[in-house]
């Protein structure tokens, strides 16, 4: 048996600014304290989801704070497929295919397996 928080979000539009990856840093410190004080036999699972304004390929954003190695892993990146990846915008045009919302996940031997399939 395992438990599973979701936490979905929405961050700062100012793209590869200080103020985004404080944000992004804060919710992984909020999430990091949910972790440690667990208590109990189960395990947990942790989702991060919601609508970060940056895509993978922006620089110092909350994309790559949340991606920086930590065991977060970007379950479209894993899963998904070049087609019908845009969430902004999904016309075409200059940013057609640009994937500003995300879903990740952490992958960490004390924590409970997280699947997408």
């Amino acid at each position: 048996r395992a438990l599973l928080w979701v936490v979905c979000t929405q961050l700062s539009h100012t793209v590869s600014r200080a103020e985004q990856r404080d944000q992004a840093e804060q919710l992984l410190s909020w999430v990091d304290k949910i972790i440690s004080d667990h208590t109990g036999d189960d395990k947990i699972g942790v989702v991060i989801c919601g609508d970060m304004n940056a895509a993978p390929f922006m620089p110092c954003s909350s994309y790559s704070a949340l991606s920086g190695g930590n065991g977060w892993q970007d379950v479209w990146k894993s899963r998904g497929t070049w087609c019908k990846q845009s969430t902004y915008p999904s016309c075409c045009g200059p940013l057609c295919g640009v994937r500003l919302d995300h879903v990740f996940v952490v992958q960490r031997a004390d924590l409970a397996e997280v699947e997408c399939t």
